[in-house]
């Protein structure tokens, strides 16, 4: 897809009442989504789960607009895929705006193994054994 290709969506896109308001829609909840990870992030343990919960359904309905305006632009999650993935598309600094944030959202969205606790279940084979070591 090129930058024409591109250019023509997003008129088609403009061109209907329906699908600003869509786009509207995406933005805020885009936002939502933003505001409700940085909570999760922040919150203290008693209210993660909370806020994780809600963080789940925002993005259930995220992804459920995003689909719907696709369709109406007749394209699918793949097609829009491959256009974001392909650096011909945008320019130089563009792109690298992109690549500089993808970076940085994977660094923040890493998960971390949880430490294994060691309880006394898990050392109790070392009792009987910890004078032969």
């Amino acid at each position: 897809m090129n930058q024409n290709q591109i250019v023509q969506l997003f008129e088609q896109l403009a061109e209907s009442k329906d699908q600003i308001a869509g786009m509207d829609n995406l933005l805020n909840l885009s936002s939502q989504a933003i505001y409700l990870i940085e909570q999760v992030q922040s919150a203290p343990v008693s209210e993660k789960g909370r806020l994780q919960e809600k963080l789940k359904a925002n993005s259930k309905e995220l992804m459920n607009e995003f689909e719907l305006i696709l369709s109406k632009l007749g394209m699918t999650k793949e097609t829009v895929e491959q256009l974001v993935q392909d650096p011909n598309n945008f320019a130089k600094g563009q792109w690298q705006q992109i690549q500089a944030f993808k970076t940085e959202l994977d660094k923040e969205t890493e998960t971390k193994p949880s430490p294994v606790k060691k309880t006394r279940k898990n050392l109790r084979h070392l009792s009987n054994n910890w004078m032969s070591a």
